[in-house]
C-alpha cells in the first residue's frame, strides 16, 4: 500500500503534463526556426562545438554548414593557434649542397577540448629521434604541412596531414621537377647566384589533389654585361594532371647586386599568389585564374634591410594583404586592398617594442637596435654588421589579419609571440645550438583548419 501511494505521488498531474507537453512545443519551434537556431549557434565558442551541433539532425547541419553563417562565426570564433612548428638547418651554402634539418612542434596553452588535436600533431613531429623529425617545413595552412626534404637546397617535399587518421600510413612524397629557365634567361644567369625557392600548399580546384603539392616558384637573378643590369624574373609552375605548366614573368630590372639573396616568402590571398622579395621592394603578384603577372610597391618610406628578416606578409581574408614591418624599435602593420588597384597603403597599427617587451629584454638591447637604424654610431662596416647581427628583430611568422606575431631578438634569443591588439608578449621557446641541430630557419604556425569538416549530408 505504501509502494504503491508513492508511485501515485510520482505520476505527473494533468496540469504539470501539459506544462511539460507546451514547453517541448516552444522549444520545437524555437529550434525548428532556421533563422533563430543559428543565432544560438553563434553562441558556441568553438568549431568543435558547431560540428556536434551538427550532428541533431540534418536541419542543424544545413544551418551549421552555411557558409554566411560560417563567415559570421569565424569572426565570433576565430580559429585556434594550436602551436607552431619550429625548423632547424645549417645555414645556405654556396654552391647550393643539400643538408640536414629538423622540426619540432611546440604546443601553445590551448582549451581542453583541443588536447586531442595537440596530441596528434605533438606524435607527428615529435616522435622522431631527440623529440623532432627530418625535414624543413615551408608551409603550414588549414592542418596540411609541407616539408622540405635535404635542407634550404632539396627537391623532395612530403604533405603531412597530422589531424586526419590516413596520415598515419605516412606522408605523401612529391619530387619537385627539374627548372630549366628560358634561354635568354640562361644566358645571363649568374653561375655564383642561387636560385631562390618558394613554395605553394595545396589549393582547391587543383585535380582535388588536397595532399599533393600543387605548384611551386623559382627566382632567378640575372645581370647582362651590355649595361651592366640586373634582371629578376619570376617563374611559376602549377601542376596540371602528371605534369607541370610554367609560367614566366617579364624580366624586372633593379639596380642593386643579389649575391646573398634572402628566401623569398609567399602567400595566397583568394586567387593571387602574392611573392615578396626583398630586394626589389616590391610584391610579385601572380593571377592563378588568368596566368598573369603584375606587381605592387611597397608602402612610401618603407625599406626593408639587407638581410631580409624585418617584413613578412599576412592575409586579410580573400580580399586584402597586410605588411608586417620593424622599423628600429617599432613594430609597423599596414594594410592595403588587393581587389582595386587604385588602393594605397594604409598604416593600421604601430607597436612600441619596448614598451611591450618590458621585462623580457634588457633596456640596453632596444638603445642599441635604435643606434642601428638611426646610423648614429661611427662604426666601420664589419663591426656594423656585427652589432646587426646581435641586435636586431627578427619576424619568423605571422598569422591572419596581421593578429599575431613570432619574434626573435638578437643572434641565439628566446621565440617570442606577440599579440598585436593586445600588446601582450610571452616567450615560448628558448633555443640551444647544441640540441637543435643547428640555428632556428623557420617557424610556421598551426592553426585549426577552417572551416570544420562537418559530417557527409545523405540526400535521402
Amino acid at each position: 500500500m505504501e509502494t504503491e501511494t508513492k508511485r501515485l505521488r510520482t505520476l505527473p498531474t494533468p496540469a504539470a503534463a501539459a506544462a511539460a507537453e507546451n514547453a517541448a512545443v516552444v522549444v520545437a519551434l524555437v529550434l525548428g526556426n532556421i533563422d533563430i537556431l543559428r543565432e544560438i549557434l553563434l553562441l558556441l565558442d568553438a568549431p568543435s562545438h558547431l560540428v556536434r551541433a551538427a550532428l541533431v539532425s540534418k536541419d542543424w547541419l544545413r544551418a551549421a554548414a552555411d557558409p554566411s553563417f560560417l563567415r559570421r562565426f569565424r569572426a565570433r570564433s576565430p580559429p585556434r593557434l594550436l602551436g607552431f612548428l619550429a625548423s632547424f638547418a645549417s645555414p645556405p651554402t654556396n654552391p647550393p649542397v643539400e643538408g640536414a634539418a629538423f622540426t619540432r612542434f611546440v604546443p601553445l596553452p590551448h582549451p581542453p577540448e583541443l588536447d586531442v588535436a595537440a596530441r596528434l600533431v605533438d606524435a607527428a613531429f615529435n616522435g622522431g629521434a631527440g623529440g623532432q623529425t627530418k625535414g624543413l617545413v615551408v608551409g603550414c595552412r588549414n592542418g596540411r604541412v609541407l616539408v622540405k626534404h635535404g635542407g634550404y637546397y632539396g627537391k623532395r617535399y612530403s604533405v603531412r596531414t597530422p589531424l586526419r587518421p590516413s596520415s598515419a600510413v605516412g606522408p605523401t612524397t612529391v619530387a619537385r621537377p627539374s627548372v630549366v629557365p628560358p634561354q635568354r634567361v640562361r644566358d645571363l644567369m649568374e653561375p655564383d647566384v642561387r636560385c631562390a625557392q618558394l613554395e605553394l600548399l595545396p589549393y582547391p580546384g587543383v585535380d582535388d589533389r588536397r595532399d599533393a603539392l600543387s605548384g611551386f616558384g623559382d627566382l632567378t637573378n640575372c645581370s647582362t654585361d651590355r649595361y651592366d643590369e640586373r634582371i629578376m624574373q619570376q617563374a611559376v609552375y602549377l601542376r596540371q594532371g602528371s605534369g607541370w605548366i610554367a609560367h614566366v614573368s617579364p624580366p624586372m630590372h633593379f639596380p642593386v647586386p643579389v649575391d646573398d639573396n634572402q628566401e623569398p616568402y609567399s602567400v595566397l590571398v583568394g586567387g593571387r599568389w602574392l611573392c615578396m622579395t626583398t630586394v626589389l621592394d616590391w610584391i610579385v603578384v601572380f593571377d592563378l585564374d588568368t596566368g598573369d603577372f603584375s606587381s605592387v610597391m611597397f608602402p612610401n618610406g618603407v625599406s626593408v634591410a639587407p638581410h631580409g628578416d624585418d617584413h613578412m606578409l599576412a592575409r586579410a581574408g580573400d580580399t586584402g594583404i597586410y605588411l608586417v614591418h620593424v622599423k628600429g624599435v617599432e613594430l609597423h602593420v599596414w594594410f592595403r586592398e588587393m581587389g582595386n588597384y587604385a588602393a594605397v597603403w594604409e598604416r593600421v597599427q604601430t607597436v612600441d617594442l619596448p614598451r611591450v617587451f618590458r621585462g623580457h629584454v634588457y633596456r640596453g638591447f632596444w638603445n642599441y637596435v635604435y643606434a642601428l637604424d638611426s646610423n648614429m654610431l661611427n662604426w666601420d662596416l664589419m663591426e656594423y654588421f656585427d652589432r646587426a647581427w646581435c641586435y636586431r628583430v627578427r619576424i619568423h611568422a605571422v598569422g591572419d589579419d596581421a593578429e599575431f606575431v613570432f619574434l626573435t631578438l638578437g643572434c641565439h634569443g628566446g621565440v617570442f609571440l606577440l599579440d598585436v591588439k593586445r600588446r601582450t608578449v610571452q616567450k615560448v621557446l628558448q633555443t640551444s645550438l647544441e640540441n637543435d641541430g643547428g640555428p632556428l630557419c623557420g617557424i610556421s604556425a598551426f592553426m585549426m583548419p577552417w572551416p570544420p569538416v562537418f559530417p557527409a549530408l545523405e540526400q535521402t
